[in-house]
């Protein structure tokens, strides 16, 4: 594996974690908006 394909393995697990967690982010605040304006 080079060195090009390499950044780009990389990058792109970087990408799909950030993702991941951006998703996760969301439906957290979701869940805790729902639990404040329903309690």
């Amino acid at each position: 594996m080079d060195r090009m394909s390499a950044a780009g393995f990389v990058l792109g697990f970087l990408a799909v974690v950030v993702i991941l967690l951006g998703i996760n982010a969301l439906i957290w605040l979701n869940v805790l908006a729902a639990s404040v304006i329903g309690g």
